[in-house]
């Protein structure tokens, strides 16, 4: 009775994968395939067309979701996959970015400190995953927050601070302050990878953006950063992740601070209780 019971619940496992919906699948895969790009072009040392690549698999990865929802064609086999791709796009891609820019030409920290440090995040990005496949809720309402930061926020936050460094260097005026970031991106990486494992809430802010109807000024501050984004893509990246990336721990410390202390329960009520004899006086 048993391996007929195992038998069937393979068949049915077989035929869920063999249907298989289409186009969300590809942009899945267009996510992977901008991640190996990026590998590929830091690879070579070019590694301003690898940050871009990061973004591109960070559009893909947005689009599938939306795309698997509207379509009705979300399936198990679709998150499972999503989150291998975002093993190699936002884990080891960032990483190996930034292990080549810091290693180059003259690495300013030890060569074994930043091996060690992009493999923690690359390890960091795939537990994270993994314990997203495990505690998510299949509700779509329930996507308005992220325990830890999400895998694409820390690689736009290991990506974009190597963009905006290349993008300083190539200004003349701002070369000289430029010199801070490699010694700086190490811990950048380091404190990426820590908060992805951690417990800090940060919000869903697509989910929170785009859903149900928001006040005129939201459209306009959307608006605000596209321009910001068009005009100065690398320092308005930054700036926004790094805000993103801050926002998690600040919202934290700020509740921890003003939490209210837990009440003591009230001690239970004693019914009818018995009247207390009372005392004579002792005769004299």
């Amino acid at each position: 009775m048993k391996a007929k019971t195992r038998d069937r619940l393979l068949r049915l496992r077989k035929r869920l994968v063999n249907r298989v919906a289409i186009l969300p699948t590809l942009l899945t895969l267009g996510n992977l395939c901008s991640g190996f790009g990026a590998i590929v072009y830091a690879s070579r040392g070019q590694t301003e067309q690898a940050g871009w690549m990061i973004f591109l698999a960070m559009l893909f990865d947005a689009l599938d979701g939306k795309v698997a929802r509207i379509t009705k064609a979300a399936t198990t086999f679709g998150g499972e996959l999503d989150s291998l791709c975002d093993v190699v796009s936002f884990g080891v891609a960032p990483a190996f970015i930034a292990l080549t820019l810091m290693s180059t030409p003259t690495p300013v920290i030890p060569s074994k400190f930043l091996w060690l440090v992009c493999a923690l995040y690359a390890a960091c990005a795939a537990l994270r995953l993994a314990r997203f496949n495990v505690e998510n809720a299949p509700d779509d309402q329930a996507h308005q927050s992220f325990t830890g930061l999400p895998s694409p926020a820390a690689a736009g936050v290991v990506t974009s601070t190597v963009l905006c460094y290349l993008s300083l260097l190539g200004d003349g005026e701002a070369a000289s302050s430029a010199h801070m970031f490699p010694r700086c991106l190490p811990y950048v990486v380091l404190l990426a990878g820590l908060m992805m494992v951690s417990r800090v809430s940060y919000s869903h802010v697509v989910n929170r953006l785009f859903r149900g109807r928001r006040p005129f000024t939201t459209l306009v501050e959307i608006v605000l950063v596209g321009v910001l984004i068009a005009l100065r893509p690398e320092g308005t990246l930054f700036v926004a992740f790094i805000t993103y990336f801050l926002a998690g721990p600040i919202r934290h410390a700020w509740g921890a601070l003003h939490a209210k202390p837990a009440e003591l329960p009230a001690p239970p009520a004693v019914a009818n209780p018995e009247p207390k004899p009372e005392s004579k006086p002792e005769a004299p």
